[in-house]
């Protein structure tokens, strides 16, 4: 018997029995955030059939809200071998966010990313640009790199021109960057009581003050509690079991320093009520025990 040699699917046979899935995750219905209006997630699949190769497959992330970080930023990476999505990328422009990616095309993308060399044999490449927010709202900085490994930690591997950074803050250049100072103001010892026993601490009083650095004006200025406590204190609940403990080493504390001459009264108040406001946050009810040191 011979057998007859097999008929040869026509294109629209092919179309036919292509099998595609799509689903898509309405973000913002799950966890809405303040100020977000969309945030919607994108999948899609398709293959020969239902159970066959597959042939293509893709994400897209829409995001659309008043809250944004970066003014305008456009992103385009190529992977390699073991990417998850050799090819992504995103469009940011204000509170419109468009994040994409596609599961096709590793061998071009390792091809790509490796064409002048094997040296990052695993790291992707990125052409990148990103523009900081502007009008005081940001530092307005304008970023770049172009076609370069963003994970590498050598040094001067690539051309100056490649990456870099460039300040458009003009509040900035007048006036300089925005920084933190410290200035301790004096320091005090006491113990901290809780229900179950006593911890001793050592509390710095510190006034912060933030400030341009060639600029006399003060932005911000207030005072902090800097509280360390070398035996610690239990301040939590511990949900891992144990593994991570239910204490706290060290911490600040807002402070207004009401009364000057006794500020420590007022301190102990302040760092004592910090620890209650945790254990009640985290269904804080009875304290790890402790390994007798030897």
């Amino acid at each position: 018997m011979i057998n007859a040699a097999p008929t040869k699917r026509t294109l629209r046979q092919r179309l036919a029995d292509l099998h595609v899935h799509r689903f898509a995750i309405d973000e913002r219905a799950r966890r809405p955030r303040p100020g977000e209006l969309v945030h919607w997630r994108g999948f899609i699949t398709v293959r020969e059939h239902e159970d066959g190769k597959q042939l293509f497959g893709g994400r897209l992330e829409v995001h659309l809200g008043a809250h944004f970080h970066d003014a305008f930023a456009v992103r385009f990476h190529a992977g390699t071998l073991g990417s998850e999505t050799p090819f992504d990328g995103h469009l940011c422009i204000l509170g419109a966010k468009v994040y994409w990616g596609l599961e096709n095309g590793r061998h071009f993308a390792n091809w790509l990313t490796h064409l002048a060399g094997e040296k990052h044999r695993y790291d992707g490449r990125d052409l990148q640009i990103r523009m900081g927010k502007l009008a005081g709202l940001g530092n307005g900085d304008l970023s770049w790199n172009l076609w370069t490994h963003s994970d590498r930690h050598e040094r001067d591997e690539f051309a100056s021109w490649r990456e870099g950074r460039l300040k458009l803050d003009l509040l900035e250049q007048i006036w300089g960057p925005k920084n933190y100072t410290y200035e301790d103001l004096a320091t005090a010892a006491f113990v901290v009581d809780m229900p179950e026993g006593s911890y001793p601490v050592v509390v710095t009083l510190q006034q912060q003050t933030r400030k341009r650095t060639k600029s006399k004006r003060i932005i911000e200025q207030y005072l902090t509690l800097d509280v360390h406590a070398n035996h610690g204190i239990p301040y939590r609940y511990d949900s891992s079991g144990g593994w991570k403990g239910d204490r706290v080493y060290g911490f600040h504390v807002r402070f207004k320093m009401p009364r000057q001459a006794d500020w420590q009264v007022d301190a102990k108040a302040a760092v004592t009520a910090w620890v209650y406001q945790h254990r009640a946050d985290s269904g804080f009810r009875k304290a790890q025990e402790q390994e007798q040191e030897s």
